[in-house]
């Protein structure tokens, strides 16, 4: 997929959605990778991790800054100027992602961040000020989950999402597209992170430079992958309703409408 170029570097540096700690820029090469959470990013992490333990003699080309950040020490952080030259000149790079069925991405964000939290503790991303402003929005909108220690049901999340509330922003169940930032960014390739994990690190492998040796070391080993751990939620109508909400990115990214069964 590839995508026109529109705005400028500072408009994508102050972009909510850009973060370095989530973008993977090789100057030399010319390629930039950018993650996009509950869509395989704890495992691309993990791979760019073990790469660097693993095999010193990739080190080099792996090579990173910051690294007393924790994102850094498993995505390397490029200099500041690798992101400036990268983002003012985009046309220029390759830049690739994994997008994900938006039926199971939004399942899969809830289940993280909110489904359990009444139970085990909300994660410290969803706690304080932004989890007083979901439980005010389900009072005032007569949806289960208003009250303090009370469990937030998938479709009354679902229905938090469609008053577009800016409260509920969140990078972990914002549009793919928008997440992305494919409006801005010349993507070369994105791909399903269902069945081409394995041929899109092996492909991106490449395009950095990489020995095809990485590419056996790192995807011999088993990813970690997201539990299922609320079974089945959806039916036809509250589809419908989470179809509404993602429109674009399943006609952009070619996911079935109707592969909400099973999910």
């Amino acid at each position: 997929m590839a995508t026109a170029w529109s705005g400028s570097a500072w408009q994508l540096l102050r972009s909510r959605h850009f973060s370095i700690g989530k973008t993977y820029v090789h100057r030399d090469r010319r390629v930039g990778l950018v993650l996009n959470p509950k869509v395989g990013s704890t495992s691309i992490r993990q791979v760019f991790r073990e790469l660097r333990t693993g095999m010193p003699e990739v080190e080099r080309l792996l090579d990173g800054r910051f690294r007393w950040l924790k994102n850094a020490r498993s995505l390397p952080v490029a200099p500041l100027g690798d992101y400036w030259h990268a983002l003012s000149h985009p046309a220029e790079y390759r830049f690739y992602g994994f997008v994900r069925n938006p039926y199971a991405r939004l399942k899969s964000a809830w289940e993280d961040k909110l489904a359990y939290g009444h139970e085990t503790g909300y994660p410290r991303s969803i706690r304080g000020r932004r989890l007083r402003a979901i439980r005010r929005l389900c009072r005032e909108h007569g949806l289960a989950g208003a009250g303090e220690g009370e469990p937030i049901p998938f479709d009354a999340f679902v229905a938090l999402l469609e008053t577009a509330n800016p409260a509920m922003a969140n990078h972990h169940w914002d549009a793919q597209a928008d997440v992305l930032l494919t409006r801005q960014l010349p993507y070369h390739r994105l791909y399903h992170i269902e069945n081409e994990f394995e041929r899109g690190m092996a492909e991106i492998f490449a395009a950095l430079g990489l020995p095809p040796s990485a590419a056996r070391f790192i995807l011999s080993a088993p990813r970690n992958v997201s539990t299922k751990r609320a079974g089945a939620l959806y039916d036809a109508q509250l589809a419908a309703r989470v179809l509404r909400l993602y429109r674009d990115d399943f006609e952009a990214f070619g996911y079935d409408p109707d592969s909400w069964r099973g999910q």
